[in-house]
């Protein structure tokens, strides 16, 4: 029939495109409906017997698993994508302590015995303080990956945000 005495379509459509008779095919994948592929027979109307229907519903599959499959790829390409970011990102923050407990280490190693006792504290501590952000980063990265394969699960729970908040505010100037 024609579109614009079924007003099946917005005006901008009518408008922009200026279709007569159109057909519409939902493009299905194992129930969910990805879209619709539609068609304009510019002026003609469309007319379908039972096998061009089935020609079409075969033409709408085929289209709608190619769609699927399309997305998917897009899926994947950034899901890849944000794991080089990952991997980049976390060696990069391995690698800070890591370059600054092998140069304490080296330095003990090599010149303790020149060293005043106030450059050893100073080397005690960047050793410890940098050991200690290297187990954090490290422990951190095993939860991620104890999330990713499911061995641990988040359970959320509700909090007082304006409690928490004033625990966590009195805890950071308690440690000053």
């Amino acid at each position: 029939r024609d579109v614009r005495a079924e007003a099946a379509l917005s005006e901008e459509v009518l408008e922009d495109y200026e279709p007569s008779s159109v057909v519409s095919a939902p493009l299905l994948v194992e129930g969910h409906c990805l879209g619709f592929m539609s068609a304009d027979r510019g002026g003609r109307l469309f007319e379908f017997g039972a096998e061009a229907l089935r020609i079409l519903e075969v033409f709408t599959a085929i289209t709608a698993v190619l769609l699927e499959k399309a997305l998917e790829q897009r899926e994947l390409e950034r899901l890849n994508e944000l794991k080089s970011q990952f991997v980049a990102l976390a060696s990069h923050e391995l690698r800070t302590p890591a370059t600054s407990i092998y140069g304490a280490a080296v330095t003990l190693h090599e010149r303790a015995h020149e060293l005043e006792q106030k450059q050893l504290e100073s080397l005690r501590d960047i050793l410890f303080e940098q050991s200690d952000r290297l187990r954090v980063l490290v422990e951190e990265l095993l939860d991620l990956s104890r999330l990713d394969a499911g061995s641990i699960r988040i359970q959320p729970e509700r909090i007082e945000v304006a409690t928490r908040l004033h625990r966590l505010v009195g805890e950071l100037f308690a440690e000053r």
